[in-house]
């Protein structure tokens, strides 16, 4: 029997204020969580690490959300092996 997949969620500007904020409260209710960040690469690393240690995944992409495919269609590859996503 298969194990039941964890629900994502996706939060822009996760890195920072608010949306870090809202990345640890899905974390803390069960979520894996992807996240974008604009130029904070050592805070979204550093939320990547709190969020493990709630036992979830988090998603950051590789690149910032200064490049137009990072975070809104959601084509940027996450630095996971998970598969990446298609567009729709």
């Amino acid at each position: 029997m298969s194990e039941t997949p964890s629900p994502v969620a996706l939060v822009s500007g996760g890195s920072r204020g608010i949306g870090r904020a809202i990345v640890h409260r899905l974390a803390h209710d069960g979520y894996d969580v992807a996240f974008c960040y604009r130029s904070s690469e050592d805070s979204a690393r550093e939320l990547e690490k709190e969020v493990a240690r709630l036992g979830r995944r988090a998603l950051p992409p590789a690149s910032t959300s200064r490049t137009p495919t990072a975070c809104g269609r959601g084509s940027a590859a996450p630095r996971t092996n998970s598969a990446p996503s298609t567009p729709s």
